[in-house]
């Protein structure tokens, strides 16, 4: 996203917050929000992708969208518990979803070599 585009996002994050938790297309919203995470994440700015990722859950709490990508990004902040627990949550909703299932795969490889390189 462009300097400009953040700047943007930035000053509308309250309304858009407030327009993801009324409804429209909620799928959609979250959606957006769970790929401007993941921009921001590219970008450097953990804190920002944590903040759009949990925008793109409450957009629609239904969705494995937001959890997948809030989880992704916790994981790589270096928060392993919140991204496993983020991930647990969203298999509340769909129980099969590959990206949360891959999540959850990822963190146990990353523990079980962490548990070897001791």
């Amino acid at each position: 996203m462009s300097p400009l585009g953040n700047v943007i996002v930035r000053l509308l994050y309250p309304a858009y917050y407030a327009m993801a938790k009324r409804g429209g297309d909620r799928h959609y919203n979250a959606a957006r929000a769970a790929d401007q995470a993941a921009r921001a994440m590219e970008s450097g700015e953990p804190a920002w992708a944590i903040k759009l990722a949990r925008l793109s859950v409450a957009a629609d709490p239904s969705s494995p969208v937001g959890y997948a990508a809030l989880g992704s990004v916790y994981r790589k902040a270096g928060e392993e518990g919140f991204a496993r627990k983020t991930f647990e949550q969203g298999l509340d909703f769909a129980s099969r979803d590959t990206r949360l299932l891959l999540g959850l795969a990822d963190l146990e490889l990353a523990a079980r070599n962490a548990g070897r390189a001791r």
